[in-house]
This record gives C-alpha cells, sequence and structure tokens, in this order.
C-alpha cells in the first residue's frame, strides 16, 4: 500500500505550517505502531532474526494406546517424528491427555510421553529424554470405571529431531495398568503435545 500525507504543496506556493505538521503527524502515526500488513511488500525478504517472536507453535498429536495394546508392559503407541527442515530445533512447551476409561482406582494407571530413537540390528528403544515424566491417569468421576479423565500441564524440554544422522522421535508408553483402565473394548489413552519450533517457519 502506497503512503501517502493528507497536504501536497507545489512549487513556489506559500503553504500553511498547520498543513505542514498534519503531514508531519501522519508520518508520526504510521511509524509508532500504525504499520500494517498492507504496508508490507510481498518481496520484503523479512528475516525470522527480525521478528519480535519467531517462535512457531504447534499441536502434535500422539498415536493412542487403546485396550488393546494397554497393560502389555513396556508397550507403545505409534511413533511421530518431527521434522528436521533446515536445521529445525524444537521445544516441548506443555502437554495434554484425555482417556475414555479410567479404571476404578484412582492413580494406579501410568503412562509416560519419551523422545528417544530406535538402535543397532534389533532396532531396541534408545531413550535420550523422558518428555513427560510418569504420568497418573485420574478420572473426574470418584473412579468409577470406565469413565472419562482428561489432564496435562505444562513443560520446557528440548528436542532435536536428527542427531549424528540418527532421526529421533516421540512415542507414548505404558507405565503401569492400573485397575480397570483401559478394560473396556475400544476405549484409547489419547496424548497432544504443544511444541515451540524455535526457529520460526524456517526454510524448507
Amino acid at each position: 500500500m502506497a503512503f501517502a500525507v493528507t497536504n501536497t504543496f507545489t512549487a513556489a506556493a506559500t503553504f500553511d505550517p498547520d498543513d505542514l505538521d498534519e503531514n508531519f503527524d501522519d508520518i508520526e502515526d504510521v511509524l509508532n505502531g500504525g504499520i500494517t500488513t498492507a504496508h508490507l511488500s510481498a518481496s520484503a525478504g523479512i528475516t525470522n532474526s527480525q521478528l519480535a517472536n519467531d517462535d512457531f507453535v504447534f499441536s502434535l498429536p500422539l498415536y493412542p494406546l487403546d485396550d488393546e495394546l494397554w497393560a502389555i508392559s513396556g508397550t507403545f503407541g505409534a511413533t511421530t517424528h518431527l521434522p528436521d527442515w533446515g536445521g529445525s530445533t524444537y521445544t516441548v512447551v506443555g502437554y495434554s491427555w484425555s482417556c475414555s476409561d479410567c479404571g476404578s482406582n484412582a492413580g494406579d494407571g501410568q503412562f509416560s510421553v519419551q523422545w528417544g530413537s530406535f538402535t543397532g540390528a534389533s532396532n531396541a528403544w534408545a531413550l535420550v529424554t523422558a518428555v513427560t515424566g510418569t504420568v497418573t491417569i485420574v478420572d473426574a468421576n470418584a473412579h468409577v470405571n470406565d469413565s472419562f479423565g482428561s489432564g496435562g500441564g505444562t513443560l520446557n524440554v528440548d528436542v532435536t529431531p536428527v542427531t549424528s544422522g540418527r532421526p529421533r522421535m516421540f512415542l507414548t508408553r505404558f507405565e503401569a495398568a492400573g485397575t480397570g483402565v483401559l478394560s473396556a473394548a475400544g476405549s484409547a489413552l489419547s496424548v497432544s503435545l504443544l511444541i515451540k519450533r524455535k526457529n520460526g517457519l524456517g526454510t524448507y
């Protein structure tokens, strides 16, 4: 959008000082917080480092643990990776969970979200960071079996998608079976992470 002041003057014309002051006011209004997206060219070439907040925050749902996988010691939901776009770096800033069947005893069903990679010929899981620590599944209905529950919290965990050429990923891991947790057919535990990409939109 082209910028224009209120008053224009012609050569050799006599002008009113108030008109000149009004033009200066126009300029001050734009420079002191009046710049909008309409003033920016699509080819301006603004970089992430020039932005006051160059973080890009998004939600990442993890594959759920269902009633068939739950209570099998050491099992986990499908892994979820982060893209390594232009040397991307990320911070996990929060998590949330919901469970359709929290069991009948407060606090004895548990899970965790881990960050790591599969290594070696046997593809053994190598833990790098316990993202959430152990999370206890609690419902909101006085621990009535088959009842729904949810929770979450804030985090501050840095993760790097690729280290030494090996991709890393998240997984939701079973920790403790609990009493009646995910015992109903078709029930599931769902977890989402809130993630901040620290170097903005970056290069793809």
